[in-house]
């Protein structure tokens, strides 16, 4: 059953670039 394999990786994969862009806004305050 890949379907809702493919959508748990969606969503992993969602939490680590929203969590990614958090981070990244962070490290630019840090060096501005």
């Amino acid at each position: 059953m890949p379907g809702p394999f493919i959508i748990d990786e969606y969503v992993r994969w969602a939490d680590v670039d929203h969590a990614g862009i958090i981070f990244y806004g962070a490290y630019v305050r840090f060096f501005e």
